[in-house]
């Protein structure tokens, strides 16, 4: 796809109809546009999935913007939706929507790679409103910061697994990562734990409210391992603070270069860089490495 800005009929609600497709930009994001163009009258998005695409289907280098559907009343629908689909989003930029940034229902799971999911009226990513149509998704390398609700809201569910590794989850109002327990799976000592959630070398940090939360009650499968939580009102929410166990999670300022203005890149002497002696786990933690921003510490 040209360089560009894209609107309008045949440039939004864009379906691969099942089809293990690619459909990438020739240029960086910034550069190639999907206008949603979605208003309350108008509801519309950027791509939807809901054919059993697999991670061949794939949309790399876009900005999607102005995608509108209401997110009250348990609404679960974003700027890229997947019900029971799978497919390998790259290299693309979530932002200025009024609706949940990326979402997912269903069977299905579909990979999150090199985004950045910033600036959405709802949740950066919504893995399912509740039980019945909680989905699933693997995140890695991407930042989900700046959304009106949650980071990432994960429903517990009994058939898969869910990886977020090396992402970095930050100035959520609502939020960073809420795992939402099953309540009627509570007193049941049949039930059944047969999927793990993951957390993996991330940076969960200046979020409004808590950084990590279970809700409530039946959420089994619960792994964290060498993420940095700091920061955030509470930090550990009705979830074990494991931040002096062997799990090498830790609680220190990211030092990112200016958050304010979005620049979630890090300064030089940041403990989540690999070669910190402050760093437990000798490994890159969040999703971008240090960046030349020292002109910029402390300036908008």
């Amino acid at each position: 796809v040209a360089i560009g800005t894209y609107s309008g009929p045949g440039n939004r609600d864009l379906d691969f109809h099942g089809k293990d497709i690619i459909v990438y930009s020739e240029g960086q994001p910034l550069l190639t546009i999907i206008d949603c163009g979605g208003s309350p009258s108008e509801h519309h998005g950027g791509f939807i999935f809901h054919s059993g695409e697999t991670l061949e289907a794939i949309v790399e280098g876009f900005t999607i913007k102005n995608a509108y559907f209401a997110t009250d009343g348990g609404a679960d629908t974003g700027a890229i939706h997947c019900d029971g689909a799978s497919p390998f989003i790259i290299g693309c930029i979530i932002s200025g929507n009024t609706s949940h940034g990326f979402t997912t229902s269903g069977t299905g799971l579909p990979a999150v790679f090199s985004c950045r999911i910033i600036n959405n009226a709802g949740h950066g990513v919504s893995m399912g409103s509740d039980m019945l149509s909680s989905g699933a998704a693997n995140l890695s390398q991407s930042v989900i910061a700046d959304n009106k609700w949650l980071g990432v809201s994960i429903p517990w569910q009994s058939d898969s697994d869910r990886t977020i590794m090396n992402c970095t989850i930050s100035g959520n109002d609502s939020g960073g990562v809420r795992f939402i327990g099953d309540p009627p799976l509570a007193c049941a000592a049949s039930a059944a734990d047969t999927a793990f959630t993951s957390l993996y070398a991330n940076i969960v940090a200046f979020n409004g409210v808590f950084g990590l939360q279970r809700s409530c009650c039946f959420f089994p499968g619960l792994q964290f391992y060498c993420n940095d939580v700091f920061g955030n009102p509470v930090d550990w929410h009705n979830v074990i603070d494991v931040t002096s166990d062997s799990a090498q999670n830790f609680s220190a300022d990211p030092e990112f270069c200016n958050a304010a203005a979005g620049m979630y890149e890090l300064q030089g002497s940041s403990p989540c860089l690999p070669g910190s002696g402050n760093n437990p786990c000798f490994t890159m933690i969040g999703a971008l490495g240090s960046g030349s921003c020292v002109c910029c510490v402390g300036t908008l």
